[in-house]
């Protein structure tokens, strides 16, 4: 590779820096600090062999026999130009691969942090969903301290939650053990605490999860975003939950209406419970567990009710000749649909001893 080609590659470089897709661009920005050591490396060395006829270092002595194959000779046919190539290729390789495959670090949630926000001020949700979903596990764990820095460093410091009943059932026991493990404290300065990594993952979900303008956003045009929201380990589901399901039941033709509907009228093959494609029905009622947490009966039940008491009592208890053509679009009807799906999916699914009858009392 002459000098004219070396500047060429860097000219196009930054020409396909410039057209790649803007979520591209943001997750080259969370692995900078490695591109610009990758860079800074590559180019060295590429200029450096570029003019070697006039840069050469001499091999020091102390490599000995290994000289001769770092030298090169003039009339050697691996020239300086094809090293400087080689250099070029083999950067190219691994800035690749730390794009694509190098996962976040806890430094790194900080600068998402900031570029979330402004995708947010910029109405660039689904740039923000398309950036944020490779890593949503990885920045719920750091909210709830289960990277494993946080959770090291909480056990040598004994930050660890206090199980209440078991600490008055074995008090003795708990304070002997207490007591063992504070010469340990002093080894969790080798750890870092990670304080800065939960505020910053906290700061990420609390835009996601709090925003109404992006929760309208995942429930109209990405479903399977707000069906992985619902099922997420994170505190802010719950709200968000809540906010999701009324804001649904109470738009007739929403992504709920259109869901119950598909569901319903299911006939292929799998399983016709909850059909696959139906992504928000999917999240709450695949595991009813989740909707149990959830209280996934409250939002839609309150909204029932209220509707129930402002309807005409005489259309609710007269004749029914045509329910069926506008079945889908009244939220009566929907809500009663969705109800049972819920009973129905608790039945396939055992939720425990407190669950959906909760609600009727």
């Amino acid at each position: 590779m002459t000098l004219d080609g070396f500047l060429t590659f860097l000219g196009l470089a930054a020409a396909v820096f410039a057209i790649i897709p803007p979520v591209a661009r943001l997750r080259i920005r969370l692995q900078l600090g490695v591109q610009i050591a990758l860079a800074a490396i590559a180019v060295t060395l590429a200029l450096y062999f570029e003019f070697f006829e006039f840069v050469a270092l001499p091999c020091p002595s102390i490599l000995g026999g290994v000289c001769p194959l770092l030298q090169m000779p003039t009339d050697s046919k691996f020239t300086p130009e094809m090293a400087a190539f080689i250099v070029v290729l083999v950067w190219m390789v691994l800035a690749f691969f730390a794009a694509t495959l190098l996962p976040p670090s806890q430094r790194s949630l900080g600068p998402m942090a900031e570029l979330l926000e402004r995708l947010f001020h910029q109405d660039r949700y689904g740039e923000a969903v398309d950036f944020l979903l490779p890593h949503l596990e990885f920045i719920d764990r750091a909210q709830n301290r289960g990277l494993w820095t946080q959770r090291t460093h909480d056990w040598l410091a004994g930050n660890r939650i206090v199980d209440v009943e078991a600490l008055l059932a074995e008090r003795k026991k708990a304070n002997r053990l207490r007591e063992s493990r504070r010469f340990l404290r002093p080894l969790a300065k080798l750890f870092p605490s990670g304080n800065h990594a939960q505020e910053n993952a906290e700061r990420i979900l609390n835009s996601m999860y709090l925003t109404r303008q992006f929760m309208d956003y995942v429930a109209l045009q990405r479903p399977s975003v707000a069906g992985m929201l619902v099922t997420l380990d994170a505190h802010q589901r719950y709200d968000f939950s809540n906010r999701l399901l009324h804001s649904l039941i109470s738009v007739p033709g929403s992504r709920l209406y259109e869901e119950l509907e598909r569901n319903a009228k299911y006939d292929g093959m799998g399983d016709s419970l909850v059909v696959g494609h139906n992504f928000i029905l999917r999240a709450y009622f695949g595991n009813a567990r989740v909707a149990e947490l959830l209280g996934a009966w409250k939002p839609v039940g309150d909204y029932l009710i209220s509707e129930i008491r402002r309807a005409d009592q005489a259309r609710l208890n007269g004749r029914s000749d045509d329910f069926d053509k506008g079945r889908w679009n009244d939220p009566i009807a929907v809500g009663v649909a969705y109800f049972d799906l819920m009973i129905r999916s608790s039945s396939h699914r055992p939720i425990g001893a407190v669950g959906y009858p909760a609600f009727h009392n």
